[in-house]
């Protein structure tokens, strides 16, 4: 048997600093048999030329700017893989990271797909070898045990075209993951892969949830049967200057998460099971004080009917108090407390 067809897909906008390793790392995959599909969602930087060098050995699409989940849905309808893997553009594959994602899913038929562990690094270097704890509250809180019903171990055997088995065996958590998904993320996007017969079940991500299509996409993608999660770190992901938070990021990651969750309460599974139901109302009402506290500098108004909206759910009476403060203060108070802030910072720095 031959390994399985993969497709890397890489969604890239603005990547010139960072395009040229991460392609880098994935044509050194130790694995036989896959393509590389980078989708350049018309970037207005050196981008094209950073990828000059490599457009012998990958395919190169070339669109108008629409952003990561257009961007996600082109390169996925372009690739011609049994399994497509997704990776961003300024992230590391480690050499095997193929290898094991098809080998485990060649051998567990049940499986949709996969994802893994990974690493963090930055200009200086890793800092963290297995973030995944630290990066999702979910698995911080609850426990990869605990998220997944079933942990076994991993070793390539039964796989005819692996030449050798692992050197050694992989943890991996795996099972049906629907009802614990829809609360929040704990699949890494850029260590996914999945059948591509998974995705066509699954459809497409959708547009106009910016920074949340990804976990949008997973729960549908949970729905058709169960995923896996590989705790081996097989991706670098990399912190740089242009991931800072801002008060517009912030609001925009709230909204989203708000329409998610919407949409997981309007399907007929949430619905059937009252219990399911309130709490996801109780995660909605959380979002709806996320995106009032993003909001209150702003637009207070909007604010004020997040804050009411979140009211559906029992809270802290004091942040409550706090909340309405905030909307309820000057942008100028703002400003002024900002100011105050930055002196005091400069003091301390001085001293």
């Amino acid at each position: 048997m031959q390994a399985p067809f993969v497709s890397v897909v890489i969604p890239g906008y603005n990547c010139a600093q960072y395009i040229a390793l991460t392609l880098k790392s994935v044509l050194s995959q130790n694995y036989p048999n896959f393509e590389v599909v980078f989708v350049d969602d018309g970037s207005t930087d050196d981008t094209r030329d950073a990828v000059a060098p490599f457009l012998d050995r990958i395919v190169y699409h070339h669109q108008a700017n629409g952003g990561l989940a257009a961007a996600r849905n082109s390169g996925m309808c372009l690739a011609r893989g049994d399994f497509i893997a997704w990776l961003d553009a300024d992230d590391l594959c480690c050499t095997d990271r193929l290898l094991v994602q098809a080998a485990y899913l060649v051998s567990h038929p049940r499986i949709v797909a996969t994802g893994t562990n990974f690493a963090a690094f930055d200009d200086v270097g890793i800092f963290d070898p297995a973030h995944a704890v630290r990066y999702y509250s979910q698995i911080r809180d609850a426990g990869l045990g605990a998220l997944f019903p079933d942990t076994s171990d991993f070793g390539g055997l039964g796989v005819d075209w692996l030449p050798v088995p692992f050197s050694e065996a992989y943890r991996v958590h795996s099972g049906d993951i629907w009802r614990r998904i829809v609360f929040g993320n704990f699949i890494h996007p850029p260590t996914l892969m999945m059948r591509k017969a998974a995705r066509e079940h699954a459809g497409w991500l959708r547009s106009g949830i910016n920074t949340a299509e990804d976990w949008d996409f997973i729960i549908r993608l949970a729905k058709v049967g169960p995923l896996a999660f590989i705790d081996k770190a097989l991706l670098e992901y990399r912190y740089h200057v242009g991931q800072m938070s801002s008060p517009n990021s912030a609001t925009v990651a709230a909204l989203s998460c708000i329409a998610v969750v919407e949409s997981t309460m309007s399907e007929q599974a949430a619905l059937a099971d009252p219990q399911l139901y309130r709490e996801l109302a109780h995660t909605l009402a959380g979002y709806h004080s996320e995106a009032a506290y993003a909001l209150a500098e702003f637009a207070p108004v909007k604010a004020l009917r997040h804050l009411l909206k979140s009211w559906s759910s029992p809270q802290d009476w004091r942040y409550t108090a706090r909340l309405l403060a905030r909307i309820a203060a000057p942008r100028a108070g703002f400003r002024l407390l900002r100011a105050l802030r930055s002196n005091n910072d400069s003091h301390l720095h001085r001293r």
